[in-house]
């Protein structure tokens, strides 16, 4: 894992190099530099259309993640999001939190409500994804559905250390 830190005022601050990219369907995927291991979940766009989350379907651990094939849904009674993979890979985990708390999605999508994590064998496909203000300008471009807020969240990737 690579870490920077800063010292400032007595705390330690130390920021995980990591970037995040989008799809199309509206999927984020959270990679460390140099790592192996995906971190995926909705987007908080595609995440603000289901409202109150019911259900959740999840891969399985071990299971094979296919680029591009269904690995789940997320919904609430009036509306059922597929996830798609946007990467290939094995899943590692999955966020026992969500199916105990399905509104983290809504609440914290690129932190505290990822879906899955996947050992990744097609870096390629990382790198093909949208980068984040790719992935606004697809929202804003009308190629989508467009709301009066489109934005993406952000999300630091900062831990603080006291």
């Amino acid at each position: 894992m690579v870490l920077n830190s800063i010292k400032y005022k007595n705390v330690l601050i130390i920021t995980r190099n990591f970037c995040t990219r989008y799809s199309k369907s509206h999927e984020w995927v959270k990679m460390l530099e140099k790592g192996d291991i995906a971190t995926i979940g909705i987007t908080s766009f595609s995440s603000s259309f289901i409202g109150k989350f019911k259900t959740i379907k999840l891969p399985t651990v071990d299971s094979y993640c296919k680029l591009n094939e269904q690995i789940g849904t997320v919904g609430s009674p009036g509306s059922i999001k597929e996830v798609y993979a946007p990467i290939s890979g094995k899943c590692i985990e999955i966020n026992n939190e969500i199916l105990k708390e399905p509104n983290l999605i809504v609440e914290s999508p690129e932190r505290k409500g990822w879906l899955v994590k996947i050992e990744v064998d097609d870096h390629e496909a990382f790198k093909n994804l949208m980068t984040r203000e790719e992935y606004q300008n697809f929202l804003n471009s009308g190629n989508d559905i467009k709301t009066s807020e489109n934005s993406v969240s952000e999300d630091s990737g900062t831990v603080v250390l006291g």
